[in-house]
């Protein structure tokens, strides 16, 4: 029943998350008119990653990326979705499904910022939940390596892990797509 509830719950996030509208406006030069383009600088995002420390994990997510640029500095990549990490522990395996969020401000260039609120189980009857933080740097949004630090919010002895690095890889389904804005 636990399970049920805190699967809903990131459900319920992931739902909220992908309702927010952006209203960027764009100008279109031959009639000088403002318009909104909601699918400039929008791509689908497969992420794959390995993530070591006091636990090994592998990833696999699906995200909707934004890019913009400005012209010049700044400019910023971000991402969120929902995926799952494959967990190694003395021998045995755990799935966690997860949501995400991620912000590369550019701010220097190469900085990042990532969210993620993990549901590690063994589907029989464990299961906690983690959130994780991770800092790092970011190449162009396509690479990133990153320093993650791991919370135990339930069930602090189950899969219990903290400190991670982390090497992570954006694919852009399509080839990726850029939003110009001018001020």
């Amino acid at each position: 029943m636990k399970t049920a509830i805190i699967l809903l719950c990131l459900f319920f996030l992931c739902y909220i998350s992908s309702a927010q509208t952006d209203s960027v406006h764009k100008v279109n030069a031959d009639t000088a008119k403002v318009k909104k383009d909601k699918k400039a600088g929008r791509n689908m995002v497969v992420t794959l990653a390995y993530h070591t420390g006091t636990t090994r994990s592998y990833e696999l997510s699906l995200s909707k990326g934004h890019t913009v640029e400005t012209g010049g500095y700044p400019g910023y990549f971000s991402q969120y979705g929902f995926g799952a990490e494959l967990f190694y522990k003395a021998k045995t395996y755990f799935a966690a499904p997860k949501i995400s969020y991620e912000l590369d401000p550019y701010l220097p260039p190469m900085c990042l910022s990532r969210m993620n609120l993990l549901y590690v189980t063994d589907f029989k009857n464990k299961g906690s939940l983690k959130y994780r933080h991770e800092i790092g740097f970011s190449f162009g949004g396509r690479f990133n390596i990153n320093y993650g630090y791991t919370i135990n919010i339930t069930n602090k002895d189950f899969c219990n892990t903290s400190h991670s690095l982390n090497l992570q890889c954006n694919f852009f389904i399509g080839g990726r797509k850029v939003e110009f804005i001018r001020e």
